[in-house]
């Protein structure tokens, strides 16, 4: 609920900005390419599309530290050897700008969550159904960069 009423608040301020022709500046948002055994963690959501795990920073919490948090929230998995990678603009319903790290799993099974469903699967499973600019871009960076 706490998650509907923030997104809803951005919204209106960027639809608000938008109509006063006001800068509205980026929200920051962290994720994740965890990649074993050359599979990548994912997020099922809305059907047959996918996400990487990660989201929006809380209050006073640095990139890892909310990479960690929504990476356990998301898949149930603790994650180790962050590694800044890029960042991405992104709009969908508001400004973002995505801080995108590489990271290995340190522990942990994979669970649903509200979220939606973790799961391995491989780029070609995935690739063109990425639902935000934002992971598309990180994806097709790594695999350019990891060939």
């Amino acid at each position: 609920m706490k998650r509907a009423i923030t997104t809803f608040i951005l919204k209106t301020l960027s639809a608000l900005c938008d109509l006063f022709e006001i800068e509205f500046p980026p929200i920051p948002s962290v994720s994740a390419i965890i990649v074993k055994k050359g599979k990548i963690l994912v997020v099922q959501v809305n059907g047959n599309k996918y996400t990487l795990p990660g989201g929006k920073l809380r209050e006073k919490e640095t990139y890892e530290m909310g990479l960690e948090r929504e990476t356990l929230e998301e898949t149930g998995m603790k994650i180790k050897n962050l590694k800044f990678f890029n960042k991405y603009p992104c709009k969908v319903d508001y400004p973002t700008i995505n801080y995108t790290f590489t990271a290995d799993v340190d522990a942990g099974e994979l669970k649903p969550s509200s979220e939606g469903i973790p799961m391995w699967l491989n780029l070609p499973e995935i690739k063109n159904k990425f639902i935000y600019l934002d992971n598309k871009l990180a994806m097709t960076d790594y695999f350019s960069k990891n060939k």
